[in-house]
């Protein structure tokens, strides 16, 4: 994963702020076929929300370290958020009322083009069988994360416990300080639980997944 085409493509992405990557995201996203709209503007968010998160999380990681382990920790931890919001559009699908194929058609139709997507963004320049490996870490990844939020039975815990609670947010925060080796870092855990809180209310998650449905059911029809 610490390909030098992968890292120095990483840091052009994201070197000149949130705006190039957003909107290379948005260009990415929003090619395909009209009837795919409501997945795009879905997988549009979850992609920019990680991004956001990620800028915000930025000044904390440790000064110092090389460019190349720098850029990195930035996508290590890019990929935790963005585990999150994926996982976060499956539970809002469960919480909208979608049925069992409602929800199993929507991360078959979400999900691989969102990862192709952030691989195509993120790995463009390197070999089609190391983006195929990347592809394959990236699913593991995903199906990992899935199974550990999907135990969390609330988002923030009532009794705030930062390093063993069981929520979303403190796991989520657990799995980015540990990318960042900060792993008991008090205002690390909080910046992340309060930037991917502050995000997944921006995105409104939960009404973007409900904008498939209609789509859905003309593709549960075919």
């Amino acid at each position: 994963m610490a390909d030098a085409a992968l890292m120095g493509f990483f840091k052009k992405l994201l070197g000149k702020g949130d705006s190039r990557a957003v909107k290379l995201a948005r260009k990415a996203l929003y090619q395909g076929e009209k009837e795919s709209e409501p997945y795009r503007v879905l997988g549009f968010a979850i992609i920019e929300a990680a991004i956001r998160c990620l800028e915000r999380i930025k000044p904390f990681f440790i000064a110092g370290k090389a460019k190349t382990e720098a850029h990195l920790t930035e996508f290590y931890v890019f990929n935790e958020f963005l585990y999150f919001f994926m996982h976060m559009s499956n539970r809002a699908a469960f919480s909208e009322g979608f049925n069992g194929p409602e929800r199993n058609a929507l991360l078959e139709k979400l999900f691989p083009g969102l990862i192709a997507t952030v691989i195509d963004l993120f790995a463009e320049d390197l070999p089609e069988e190391k983006k195929e490996k990347i592809r394959g870490e990236f699913y593991d990844n995903v199906h990992s994360a899935e199974i550990g939020y999907s135990t969390s039975k609330e988002l923030v815990s009532n009794e705030y416990k930062p390093l063993s609670g069981d929520s979303l947010l403190a796991k989520l925060s657990g799995n980015v300080a540990a990318k960042m080796d900060k792993q008991y870092n008090p205002e690390v855990l909080t910046q992340v639980t309060l930037a991917a809180f502050e995000e997944l209310r921006n995105a409104d998650i939960p009404k973007l997944v409900a904008g498939t449905r209609a789509a859905l059911r003309n593709q549960l029809k075919d």
